[in-house]
């Protein structure tokens, strides 16, 4: 994938069938996925791999409004997918997350921006493995994407797991190494958790709110 792929004014079902997408961009501003104004789309069954030179911004990104537009990603699906490696020991020596420059780093995993009409609301991310993410493996940047759910996620070998600035619930979340934080509250909301684990935490949750 040399450039961005852009979803815009659509309503996709996006069906991997276990592709696999290797990112050869050089632009750190672009994400290998972009949706915008296209709700009710879903991304499923692939495998999305960064680079650990140039890292994309994102695999998955749901943005924001622009100055021309407002646009709406409400109840978008990512299931079924693989982020940041082709499999969770895939590094550049072909060892563990210790061994070895990850081969598909990504600045973050699944990036929703923060916009006052983006809308980026009622997201379901399901089976979804974020790793080696430099910022975030799950980023909620805003405050225009509320009632989202986590089923069954893991963010690994992160700097920050599942950075939230919105009300979400979790379901069976896992967070593994992850540098800073596993889960990251950034703005007054209303988080529930129903199973969590952590293994080798750093920091098992972070509150901070910023304005």
């Amino acid at each position: 994938v040399p450039t961005q792929i852009d979803l815009v004014n659509a309503r996709v079902d996006l069906e991997g069938r276990n592709a696999i997408l290797k990112w050869t961009g050089t632009d750190p501003n672009k994400a290998m996925i972009r949706v915008y104004n296209s709700s009710y789309t879903k991304i499923k069954n692939m495998s999305l791999i960064g680079d650990a030179v140039n890292p994309p911004l994102a695999a998955v990104l749901f943005d924001n409004d622009n100055a021309a537009l407002k646009g709406t990603n409400e109840k978008c699906t990512v299931q079924d997918v693989l982020i940041g490696r082709k499999y969770l020991a895939d590094t550049d020596s072909g060892g563990s997350v210790n061994n070895g420059t990850p081969y598909g780093r990504v600045q973050n995993g699944i990036l929703v921006r923060a916009g006052s009409y983006g809308n980026n609301d009622e997201h379901t991310f399901r089976n979804v493995v974020a790793n080696d993410a430099t910022v975030a493996g799950f980023n909620l940047d805003g405050d225009q994407h509320i009632w989202t759910s986590f089923e069954n996620c893991l963010a690994n070998g992160c700097a920050t797991g599942y950075r939230l600035g919105s009300n979400v619930t979790m379901y069976n979340v896992q967070a593994n190494r992850n540098s800073v934080a596993d889960i990251d509250g950034i703005r007054n909301t209303e988080h529930q958790i129903f199973g969590l684990y952590i293994e080798n935490p750093k920091l098992a949750i972070k509150s901070n709110r910023i304005s």
